[in-house]
C-alpha cells in the first residue's frame, strides 16, 4: 500500500468553526441560499425531527432568519434558483414542499410513488423525486396539483442523485449512483449511458464545462461535462462526457493506494474553486467524517494531488461550498465549505487563514477597507495568470494541431491515434460497432481445439485500429495471463482470410501500461492497423493459457469522429480449453478404467450459487438456471481438448462433486467454488482424492504431444511418447500441407468415429491459413522483411509446446500442493519445473521418484 500522498506545494491547512447545532441530519439535508443583490449566503438544513431553519451571519454570528416544523423527519433538502429568486424544497416521506427564500409555503404536493422520498432534484417547476429504486419524474402545475411525466426504475438501490446538462445535445439528464455498482445517464425515463464504477456508487457530482474557453478558443477537448463519482470502498474517479459517450478519466483516489487506513464510503462530492486560485478542485467528504480537497490538474504524474484534509470525527451527512457572511464573493478568496453531521452538527471547514479563529467571527464578519483592498489587487493579479495560462494553452493547441498535420500528410493516411487506458468503458446505445467472443468448435473451419477462440470485431464506419486489452482476473493483475501468441487472419499481408480493407496490416503485441494500482501491469493488450482506407471487419484468432480467467476488453478508433471509444468487454474463463459436451454419449467414459482424481466441496451453498460459480471457470453453459432446473440437481460434462480429459460435474444443494484425471482442472474449479463462497459468506469445505495413476497418464499424454511437435520430450528421453496416436512424422514441415495432425485422444475407436469424433479431435493444429499463433520474434522478422512468410509452420508448434508445457507444469503444481504426496521441494522443485517448460532434459524416473507415482 502506499503512503499518504505529498500535498502539492502551497496547500493550505483546514479550519474548522462549528457554527449551529440542531437535532440529527439526514444525508442530503443540507443547501446553501446564494447571496445575490446586496443579500448575503444563507444556510438551510432539515433534521429529524421535522425542523426547516434557515440562518445567517451578521457581524459574525449565526442568526436564525426563519424556522418551520413540518411535523415528520426531512429526507432531503435541495435548494433551485430561478428567475429572480431561489426555491428551497423539502422532501419528508412521501409528501414534497416548496418554500421561499423568505419562508413562505408556495406548494405542497404528493409524490405518485410508494417509496419514501430520499433524492430529490429540481429545475425550476420540474421534479426528480428518488425513492429506494424508483425515479418520479413529474411538474408542480400549482399549489397542489403535478402533471407526471415519466418513471425511472433502476435495477438496484438508488444511493446517490443529481442533474447535469449536456451541452451540445441542450438536454438535462438525470445522474443515477446505483448500489449494483453502476452510474447511470437518464434522459427522460430512457437510459443514455451506463458506466460501471467497481462497487456500490455512493456520491455523484456533476461540473458543467463550457464549449469554448473564456478566452474565445476552444475546449482542449471540447467536453459537455465531467462526472466525479464515489463508492462504498473509499474510491473517487472521474468521468468525461461528450455528446453520444462517456470515457472515463484519471482516478482521483483509489481504495488503499492513495490514502493510509480505511478510506470510508464516500457520502458527498461537490466541485467548486476552494482555494481561490480560479480552477476548481474536487471536494470529498467521507462517512468517517473525513474532509479532503483534491485538484484535478495533472503534476507531472498524469493526475492531480490531495491540497488538504481534516476530519470532523463523525459522519458527514451534507456538503455544500459558497462564500458565507456579508461582505459578498468580492471580498473572499477562500469559500466555505459548510458541513452537517450526523448528530446535527454544522460547521465550516476553510483554508482562510483566518479561519484559525474558533469563534469564526474574523471568518463571517466584516473586513476592514484595508484588507478590502488588498483583496482585490489579489483578484486582479489571479485574473492577470489565469489570462497567460489560457494564452500559452492557446499556443501549444496551436502547435499540437500542425504536428498533426504535418504527420498526416507524410504517411499519407490519417492522423495516429493512441490508445489511453482510462478509456475501459462501455459505448454509448447509438453505436455503429459489434463484437463477438466465441470458441471454435471442431466442426468449424479454421478450428479443431476448443482452446482456440475467435474475435469478431464489425463496424458500419472504418477503423483506423482495432484493440484488445486483456485485464487478468477482471481486476487486479495477479500474473502474466496466457494470451501470449495471436493472430489476425487476413490482416497480415495481402490476400486471403477475411476481407477487412484495402492496404497492409500489421498485428502489434506489446504489454498494456496503467494497472488499477498505477504500475505497469502484465496484461497484453493486441492492436491491428490498417491502412489507408481503414478496416470494417477484424478477425482475431487467440489461444489463452489454462489458470486465470480474464476480462476482454474490445477498443475500435474511428477514422472520423471522437478521438476514441470503447465497444464492449468479455470474460474469458480460466478453463478455457475446456467444452460443454453433455448428452453426446460421453457420460459413461467420464470416469477411467483405473478411476479419476476427484474432488468434493460441501457447504451451506445452493445449486443456484453452485451454477453461478461453475460458470465463470468453464464455457458453453447458460448465464441462469430456468424453469424446472432451478434449484434442482445439475451434472455436467466437459471435455478439454488441451489435455483430451473429461470432466464430470453434479452440483446438489449443499455439495459439488467433480471427477477428472486433469487435477489441475480440479484445482482451479475447488479455487473458484471455495472463493465464491468465501466471498458470499458461506461457509465450504473441500476434499481432493488424487489418482496418481490417472495423473501420470496425463502427463505421459501431454508428454507424446511435445513428442509430435518435433520436439525433445519434456519427460526426457525415457518418456512415452507412443500413449497417444503418433503421426507419421515428427518434423512439422513434412505434414501434409491442409491436413489435420490427428492427434486423438485415447478412448475407444467408437468414440473416435462419428458426431462424438468431431467434438473429440484435436486439431490444435493445420497448416498456417488456419490456425497459427505468432510471435514477437517472428513479428520482428516481419518489420524487417517485405511480408511475412507464407511457410508459418515452426512458430505454430513453438507455440504449441509452450503451452503443453504451461499445462504439465500447473498439473505438477497442484500435485505437489495435495497433503501427503511428497510433492517437490526447495530448489529441485524449481529446477524440475523449469526444466518441463523450457523442454530440458528431465527424466522420466527422477519425476515419479519426487512425486512417488509409478512410472510405466
Amino acid at each position: 500500500m502506499n503512503a499518504n500522498p505529498q500535498e502539492k506545494s502551497g496547500a493550505a491547512t483546514l479550519h474548522q468553526v462549528e457554527i449551529f447545532q440542531s437535532k440529527p441530519f439526514a444525508k442530503g439535508t443540507l443547501s446553501l441560499l446564494p447571496g445575490r443583490h446586496g443579500k448575503s449566503t444563507k444556510v438551510v438544513v432539515g433534521d429529524d425531527v421535522g425542523n426547516v431553519v434557515c440562518f445567517g451571519f451578521r457581524k459574525g454570528v449565526p442568526e436564525v432568519d426563519w424556522k418551520m416544523n413540518i411535523g415528520r423527519g426531512i429526507t432531503a433538502l435541495p435548494v433551485c434558483v430561478q428567475g429572480g429568486g431561489e426555491l428551497v424544497v423539502v422532501a419528508s416521506r412521501q409528501s414534497i414542499f416548496g418554500f421561499s427564500r423568505k419562508g413562505k409555503q408556495l406548494f405542497h404536493v404528493q409524490a405518485n410513488m410508494t417509496e419514501y422520498v430520499y433524492h430529490l432534484c429540481v429545475d425550476g417547476q420540474r421534479l426528480w423525486a428518488g425513492g429506494e429504486t424508483v425515479v418520479s419524474i413529474c411538474s408542480v402545475v400549482d399549489s397542489g396539483k403535478t402533471t407526471q411525466e415519466g418513471f425511472i426504475v433502476c435495477r438496484d438501490r438508488i444511493l446517490g442523485m443529481t442533474l447535469a446538462r449536456m451541452q451540445s445535445a441542450g438536454v438535462l439528464c438525470c445522474l443515477v449512483a446505483s448500489q449494483d455498482g453502476s452510474l447511470r445517464v437518464y434522459h427522460g425515463d430512457k437510459m443514455l449511458h451506463e458506466f460501471p464504477t467497481g462497487s456500490p456508487c455512493t456520491a455523484v457530482a456533476a461540473q458543467t464545462q463550457p464549449q469554448k474557453l473564456p478566452s474565445g478558443s476552444a475546449g482542449s477537448v471540447n467536453v459537455d461535462l465531467r462526472l466525479a463519482f464515489g463508492t462504498r470502498g473509499g474510491t473517487v474517479g472521474t468521468v468525461v462526457g461528450f455528446a453520444n459517450m462517456l470515457m472515463q478519466g484519471d482516478p482521483v483516489c483509489s481504495e488503499g493506494g492513495d490514502l493510509e487506513g480505511d478510506l470510508g464510503a464516500v457520502s458527498c462530492l461537490r466541485f467548486g474553486d476552494v482555494n481561490g486560485d480560479g480552477v476548481d478542485e474536487l471536494l470529498v467528504c467521507r462517512e468517517q467524517g473525513s474532509v479532503e480537497v483534491w485538484s484535478l490538474l495533472e503534476d507531472g504524474g498524469g493526475r492531480g494531488g490531495l491540497l488538504g484534509r481534516t476530519s470532523v470525527r463523525e459522519s458527514i451527512r451534507g456538503c455544500e461550498l459558497g462564500r458565507l457572511g456579508s461582505g459578498g464573493e468580492a471580498d473572499r478568496q477562500f469559500a466555505d465549505i459548510v458541513v452537517s453531521t450526523f448528530s446535527g452538527r454544522v460547521l465550516i471547514v476553510t483554508a482562510d487563514p483566518q479561519g484559525a479563529d474558533s469563534t469564526g467571527a474574523l471568518l463571517t464578519g466584516d473586513f476592514d477597507l484595508q484588507t478590502r483592498i488588498g483583496r482585490e489587487l489579489s483578484e486582479k493579479a489571479r485574473h492577470a495568470r489565469v489570462a497567460a495560462i489560457q494564452r500559452e494553452v492557446e499556443g501549444l493547441r496551436t502547435e499540437l494541431q500542425e504536428a498533426r498535420e504535418r504527420a498526416a500528410a507524410s504517411q499519407g493516411g490519417p492522423e495516429a491515434r493512441t490508445l489511453s487506458g482510462a478509456f475501459v468503458l462501455p459505448l454509448a446505445a447509438d453505436s455503429k460497432v459489434t463484437c463477438s467472443l466465441d470458441p471454435l468448435t471442431g466442426g468449424e473451419e479454421g478450428g479443431g481445439s476448443v482452446s482456440v477462440w475467435e474475435l469478431v470485431v464489425s463496424a458500419v464506419e472504418p477503423l483506423e485500429e482495432v484493440v484488445a486489452v486483456l485485464e487478468p482476473g477482471g481486476a487486479e493483475v495477479v500474473s502474466a495471463f496466457g494470451f501470449s501468441r495471436l493472430l489476425a487472419d487476413g490482416t497480415i499481408g495481402e490476400g486471403g482470410g477475411e476481407d477487412v480493407g484495402g492496404g497492409q496490416k500489421l498485428v502489434r503485441i506489446r504489454e498494456a501500461v496503467g494497472g488499477r494500482s498505477g504500475s505497469p501491469s502484465e496484461s497484453f493488450q493486441v492492436s491491428v492497423d490498417s491502412g489507408p482506407e481503414g478496416l470494417t471487419r477484424c478477425v482475431v484468432r487467440l489461444s489463452p493459457f489454462e489458470g486465470t480467467g480474464g476480462a476482454l476488453r474490445v477498443f475500435g478508433t474511428p477514422l472520423e469522429g471522437p478521438l476514441f471509444c470503447s465497444a464492449t468487454a468479455f470474460w474469458v474463463p480460466s478453463l478455457s480449453s475446456y467444452r460443454n459436451v453433455q448428452g453426446r454419449g460421453l457420460e459413461k467414459r467420464s470416469v477411467s478404467e483405473g478411476g479419476s482424481s476427484s474432488l468434493v466441496v460441501e457447504g451451506a451453498f445452493s445449486v443456484v450459487n453452485l451454477f453461478a460459480w461453475v460458470r465463470r471457470c468453464l464455457h458453453g453453459l447458460p448465464e441462469r438456471q430456468t424453469g424446472d432446473d432451478e434449484g434442482a440437481t445439475q451434472s455436467f460434462l466437459f471435455w478439454s481438448a488441451l489435455s483430451g480429459t473429461l470432466l464430470s460435474i453434479i452440483c446438489s444443494e449443499g455439495q459439488v462433486t467433480a471427477k477428472s484425471d486433469d487435477i489441475h482442472a480440479l484445482s482451479i474449479l475447488e479455487d473458484e467454488i471455495v472463493g465464491g463462497a468465501t466471498s458470499a459468506k458461506r461457509r465450504a469445505t473441500s476434499r481432493m482424492s488424487v489418482n496418481k495413476d490417472s495423473v501420470w497418464s496425463v502427463l505421459q499424454r501431454l508428454d507424446g504431444r511435445l513428442a509430435e511437435a518435433g520436439a525433445s520430450s519434456a519427460l526426457g528421453s525415457n518418456g512415452n511418447s507412443n500413449d497417444v496416436g503418433a503421426s507419421s512424422s515428427s518434423n512439422p514441415s513434412e505434414r501434409e500441407e491442409g491436413g489435420f495432425s490427428d492427434l486423438l485422444v485415447d478412448f475407444p475407436e467408437d468414440v473416435r468415429s462419428g458426431g462424438a469424433g468431431e467434438i473429440l479431435r484435436e486439431a490444435l493444429l493445420r497448416d498456417a491459413d488456419a490456425v497459427s499463433f505468432i510471435s514477437p520474434e517472428v513479428l520482428r522478422a516481419a518489420k524487417q522483411s517485405d511480408g511475412v512468410s507464407k511457410d508459418r509452420t515452426r512458430p505454430v508448434w513453438q507455440s504449441g509446446k509452450e503451452i503443453v508445457r504451461r499445462k504439465m507444469a500447473s498439473i505438477l503444481e497442484s500435485l505437489a500442493t495435495q497433503k501427503g504426496l511428497g510433492g517437490l521441494r526447495g530448489s529441485r522443485r524449481r529446477e524440475s519445473l523449469e526444466a518441463v517448460l523450457t523442454g530440458r532434459e528431465c527424466r522420466l524416473e527422477d519425476l515419479a521418484s519426487l512425486f512417488k507415482l509409478q512410472a510405466s
